[in-house]
């Protein structure tokens, strides 16, 4: 047992090296990204540099400041509170301090369960090596916050199932209402997650109990969520905080959640295969033992998730045109939940192979999958641009070309770069306080 451990301790230690040294290399190297720089001109500064914090908020909660689905409050708050600390504005470094803060915590804890041996080898390589999740841990916005406190949540409610103490459930739920906060579209997640927790205690005959013994959290719990939903339908008045793609279905949708480690939006027919034939390896297994409940949680969630998905986009076609599928990068809060429920799934074709006649073949498989994960990973990675923004470098560089011409370069130039001018505000706003320059004016004033 010795020996298993301090391999996996190794193989742990030698992953997150490799990991660290490439989120370090991208905070520091990929300039502000234009969605980073619309979070920082106008909610970090009207929060925290107004000289009017509380009517900053005001102003953010009645939807009141362009563009307020960009605003993920977490973010926000957490960057407003590391300048105030540090003193400093406009610094890349503190910016993008809390989310590298927050990668810490769910690389310690993705590390914490794959020594405790909850999760197998290639679970943890694919939690720690998906290149879109790494790249919104490098990046100012609310969707690495999210990945990790729904990450968090989930191995909370597998703590919950082995030894059913109550801090673990209430952190689970607590974790999930902060990723909201982080992200509102972790809501969804939320529901499916509430979903499969009240399935369990009503079929096990305990909602009763849960609800006496833990009546006050859960009180806070629901009166906190309720001002989460408020504030999710006041920032999409104008504008929508959940990527919603009208023309997709479920496959779709399907199809996005499976390829998120992909380098392309599409499965190819090997996984396809594969896929099926896991499903129908467990279809067997729950046949003979019924015990999906507490065996096949996390699967159960992301069929919980699909289905409110689904009955949410039936619902308000008739009546709002904000009602689509979730696509892009809001998938990527699912992608915990994705890769616990392919763990599960991978769980008892494992435990049957240990059974056969092969049994030491099982680890030494399971470690050559996770390494081809892992070169695959670091082959298909780019560290100096991200997938979305892919601008970022050369905004940086244009703005900096007026910047230096004094005037002879104005905005005509900037659109000949790019014709998203939100681009440029970050960078219009930081030499403007550094240097008193206006680069969208041609006389600088």
């Amino acid at each position: 047992m010795k020996k298993v451990l301090r391999f996996r301790l190794i193989f742990c230690l030698i992953v997150v090296a490799i990991i660290a040294y490439k989120q370090v290399y991208r905070l520091i190297n990929i300039p502000i990204t234009w969605d980073e720089g619309i979070t920082y001109v106008f909610y970090v500064n009207s929060f925290f540099h107004s000289g009017d914090f509380l009517g900053g908020i005001r102003t953010c909660l009645n939807g009141e400041i362009y563009c307020a689905a960009n605003n993920h409050l977490l973010n926000t708050f957490l960057i407003g509170i590391t300048e105030l600390i540090t003193n400093t504005r406009y610094n890349i470094a503190v910016i993008r301090f809390p989310i590298f803060v927050f990668w810490v915590l769910y690389t310690y804890a993705c590390s914490r369960q794959f020594l405790k041996k909850n999760i197998s080898y290639v679970a943890f390589v694919m939690l720690l090596c998906c290149s879109y999740i790494n790249e919104f841990f490098a990046l100012a916005r609310g969707y690495g916050y999210a990945v990790a406190l729904v990450c968090i949540s989930l191995f909370a409610y597998k703590e919950w199932l082995n030894d059913t103490k109550d801090r673990n459930i209430i952190l689970c739920f607590y974790a999930l209402l902060f990723a909201e906060l982080a992200n509102t579209a972790a809501l969804l997640i939320t529901a499916a997650v509430a979903i499969v927790f009240l399935i369990k205690i009503v079929s096990e005959k305990k909602f009763l109990i849960y609800l006496k013994s833990l009546w006050l959290p859960v009180s806070v719990w629901i009166a906190l969520q309720l001002l989460v939903v408020k504030y999710h339908f006041l920032i999409t008045k104008y504008d929508l905080s959940i990527a919603n793609d009208r023309a997709g279905g479920v496959k779709t949708l399907i199809v996005n959640l499976i390829s998120l480690p992909l380098t392309q939006r599409m499965v190819p027919k090997p996984l396809q295969l594969f896929l099926v034939t896991l499903v129908l390896l467990n279809a067997y297994v729950i046949i003979k033992k019924m015990k999906v409940i507490n065996d096949y949680p996390f699967t159960m969630m992301i069929f919980s998730y699909v289905f409110i998905c689904f009955a949410m986009v039936e619902i308000l076609k008739h009546f709002s045109d904000q009602s689509g599928y979730p696509a892009g990068r809001v998938l990527i809060l699912v992608y915990p939940l994705c890769i616990m429920a392919l763990d599960e799934l991978l769980r008892n074709p494992l435990v049957l192979l240990k059974e056969s006649t092969f049994p030491r073949t099982v680890p030494a498989t399971s470690v050559a999958v996770a390494l081809i994960g892992l070169v695959f990973f670091s082959a298909t990675t780019n560290y100096k641009q991200t997938t979305d923004w892919p601008e970022a470098a050369t905004c940086k560089k244009a703005a900096y070309k007026v910047y230096k011409s004094h005037g002879k370069k104005g905005m005509g130039y900037l659109q000949d770069i790019s014709y998203n001018t939100d681009a440029f505000i970050y960078w219009q706003q930081k030499i403007l306080y550094e240097d008193g320059y206006d680069i969208f004016n041609t006389d600088g004033k």
